[in-house]
């Protein structure tokens, strides 16, 4: 391993931790024996750290110039943007791009600086990582990315990471569900792209011991209104908003309570709360769009038409005449390992 490392190019990872993704993929990448670093995306830190021959691995772009609420920060910080990635260039750095997202969730392809910086980084980077077969397809059609330029790397799975060792009977109980209803869960950051406006509608309309379980934190004070809004028209009895940040160990508290873990997103390419539902064992609703087709087939939760009125209704409904095994649900999600994830990473890295 040590002699191998000296023939792999150094990884200067934006970011390196703190975000889930980051947490689980570089220390498994240093396991290959590839040394990682954590950028500083500032031209001082560039300057003195990066070296020829170094790659430059980027998540998200959008953190490096884009606010929500300022124009002028957002222009400003689009310009930095263009300088430091320029400058990388300048000091010999190869850059890799993971396109997690097909534009960012916040503005979204409306937001021109989003549509500038997707086209420049597709264009200009060495690599792009795509997740799935479909949303490398995604990513050559919608920017025109050469499909050898591409290649493919799944999403780990979040098996492990989270703790899995309450009961479904313990988790309700805490959670104050009965032990007869049906919950379908949402888990995860409560933002507008997530859809929760239709997931409430569905759900307004289901009979019976139905239960929606949510929880995850609100950035946008408007958006948490709209929803509790929506909220307050059914009977308290049947749901449960946690409004809060839920720390990784409570996370499978969540999951396990749930029958079925319901993504009703607007658009997504590739979707970690799909992989939380799987790494439990939980079958998955979702829309038939982005890396879900390559995710979820009969056995593992049911795919839906975002296109028609009822299809989020229906497969609420469909999932409950529906017999899952949650050990062969489990199966499937370990062979997304992280270890996987990092070798596939390594022999790309290793050819540029």
């Amino acid at each position: 391993m040590t002699s191998a490392s000296s023939t792999l190019p150094r990884v200067i990872a934006f970011p390196k931790s703190g975000i889930a993704y980051a947490d689980c993929l570089y220390p498994a990448v240093e396991q290959q024996g590839v040394t990682v670093i954590a950028g500083t995306w500032a031209g001082r830190w560039l300057l003195a750290n990066v070296q020829a021959g170094d790659i430059a691995h980027i998540h998200w772009p959008s953190f490096f110039y884009y606010d929500a609420r300022s124009r002028r920060k957002t222009l400003s910080g689009l310009a930095r943007f263009f300088l430091l990635y320029g400058l990388i260039r300048l000091r010999g750095a190869r850059i890799v791009w993971t396109a997690h997202n097909l534009y960012p969730h916040e503005g979204g392809k409306g937001e021109w600086t989003h549509r500038v910086v997707r086209r420049f980084v597709t264009r200009s980077a060495d690599l792009v990582i795509a997740h799935s077969p479909s949303a490398r397809k995604i990513l050559v059609a919608e920017f025109g990315v050469a499909n050898e330029k591409i290649v493919e790397i799944p999403h780990g799975n979040w098996i492990g990471y989270h703790p899995h060792s309450v009961s479904k009977a313990d988790a309700r109980e805490a959670l104050g569900i009965s032990r007869d209803a049906f919950v379908y869960c949402m888990v995860g950051a409560c933002r507008p792209y997530k859809n929760l406006e239709a997931l409430i509608e569905a759900f307004k309309r289901m009979e019976g011991d139905s239960y929606l379980l949510i929880t995850g934190q609100f950035q946008s004070p408007d958006y948490r209104a709209r929803i509790d809004a929506l909220l307050a028209q059914l009977p308290a009895f049947r749901f449960r908003m946690d409004a809060r940040f839920v720390g990784d160990d409570d996370v499978q508290k969540y999951v396990v309570a749930s029958d079925a873990f319901v993504l009703p997103y607007k658009e997504i390419l590739t979707s970690g709360s799909a992989m939380l539902g799987l790494s439990f064992g939980v079958p998955v609703i979702a829309p038939n769009i982005g890396s879900m087709v390559d995710l979820i087939t009969d056995d593992r939760g049911i795919l839906y038409d975002p296109m028609e009125c009822d299809g989020l209704f229906a497969a609420m409904n469909r999932i409950r005449t529906r017999t899952y095994s949650g050990a062969s649900i489990i199966a499937f999600a370990e062979t997304f390992n992280w270890s996987r994830s990092a070798q596939a990473l390594r022999a790309a890295l290793s050819k540029l």
